[in-house]
């Protein structure tokens, strides 16, 4: 009895702001002592009985009795004691706050909701059964004390364990709630806040990131000539930093630039190429092979090509593309095949090639004539072909010739 008026009192101390911590931190300890209370009062009373068997019959019923009235009574107890969300009214000027600062999220209150409903219905069959809790209550303890001597006392014992440990649930349950769970709901809130805060910072910072980078390739591809243009480590940096999205956005615009350019404005589509070079610095783990095709392509399509620097690149864009068993994307070996022949000493001096240089070019030239491709070694009107045409023509071979050695002319 002394325990559950400290704890009654303890349930009053709860109103005083300053009490709150050092009383709560008795709480385990308190509800602790008091069902081992209850506990020692079953193993006491069970001493009354001769016969062992009847004697941990009567503690396992008396325990198994103990802790469901503390369930019960913890589950009462705890809808009595969800914490409640404080809502503030819609018209004041905190209420408006609070809106803004939540994004005008709001709490999910179905718990609330059904525990003052649960509350609410017990109360109200209470009040209402009231006349009728004494002949239900003497029933529970009659059947719980059925198999055992002496009934009057043994009915009494079970019915103080069944009103001491129901009390000591509801404590429990309520203080609970009221307590550490009303704390874990906080500090979930401060951690979904934090959060909320940490991915907004982090939105807005790549948000500037991807802006930042926009902007320098805007610049780099204005088409007014007396623009200033970014420097190209200031363009691998913002390029480095900028989202996934954003890159692929500047990869296709930038490919579409060179690609609309290459007669019309050969400056602008130079221009294209610190931009593939920042690209292929974006990808450190070389996934993407259209980098570095597009990068050869627009080292061959210069005003003064760069035809080493185009192979070495359309080469890694091929090693790219078979690492990755990529089908397609054939005309990376056509490409090539020109840029082998126009660095080939024979083709400089308009004599036949070398039967090493000549294998290597028809090596390329044959996976191209095997592929959707092949309409590139066909007879068509673009400068490259006219190169293949010659090639062709000063080793005395033709396009038939793609599908055998290159010794046979």
């Amino acid at each position: 009895m002394t325990t559950i008026l400290k704890l009654v009192k303890l349930l009053r101390d709860l109103s005083s702001p300053e009490q709150k911590h050092k009383k709560t931190s008795k709480i385990p300890l308190l509800l602790l002592i008091a069902a081992i209370s209850g506990l020692s009062a079953i193993l006491f009373f069970s001493l009354n009985f001769e016969c062992w068997r009847e004697i941990v019959r009567f503690i396992g019923v008396g325990t198994l009795t103990a802790g469901a009235c503390i369930t019960v009574g913890g589950a009462i107890g705890f809808l009595f004691g969800i914490p409640r969300v404080r809502r503030l009214d819609s018209k004041s000027d905190d209420a408006k706050k609070n809106e803004e600062t939540l994004n005008q999220y709001e709490q999910n209150a179905n718990l609330e909701q059904i525990s003052d409903w649960l509350t609410k219905i017990l109360v109200g069959v209470g009040l209402t059964q009231i006349g009728k809790i004494k002949g239900n209550f003497v029933e529970i303890t009659t059947f719980l004390s059925q198999g055992f001597t002496e009934n009057q006392a043994t009915t009494a014992l079970f019915g103080a364990l069944v009103i001491y440990y129901a009390t000591i649930g509801f404590f429990l349950g309520f203080l609970w709630a009221r307590l550490f769970l009303k704390s874990e709901f906080i500090k979930a809130d401060r951690r979904d806040l934090t959060d909320s805060v940490s991915k907004l910072e982090s939105f807005h910072q790549q948000y500037n990131k991807n802006t930042e980078a926009r902007n320098l390739v805007d610049q780099q591809l204005s088409s007014d000539p007396e623009a200033e243009r970014p420097s190209v480590e200031k363009l691998t940096e913002a390029i480095k930093q900028a989202s996934h999205q954003t890159v692929v956005k500047i990869f296709n615009h930038t490919s579409n630039i060179r690609a609309g350019n290459i007669d019309r404005n050969k400056d602008l589509m130079e221009r294209t190429i610190p931009l593939f070079k920042a690209l292929i610095a974006k990808d450190d783990a070389e996934r993407y092979h259209k980098n570095y095709g597009q990068l050869g392509f627009a080292l061959m399509d210069k005003v003064d090509p760069d035809w080493v620097a185009a192979q070495e690149a359309l080469t890694k864009a091929i090693q790219i593309r078979n690492a990755q068993n990529e089908q397609g994307w054939k005309q990376y070996e056509f490409f090539r095949a020109i840029c082998k022949i126009k660095l080939d000493e024979g083709f400089m001096k308009k004599k036949a090639s070398t039967n090493k240089a000549k294998e290597g070019i028809l090596s390329d030239l044959r996976i191209v004539s095997e592929s959707a491709a092949k309409e590139l070694v066909l007879e068509n009107d673009t400068i490259q072909y006219e190169t293949l045409k010659t090639w062709l023509e000063i080793n005395n071979l033709s396009t038939h010739s793609l599908s055998f050695d290159s010794n046979e002319t």
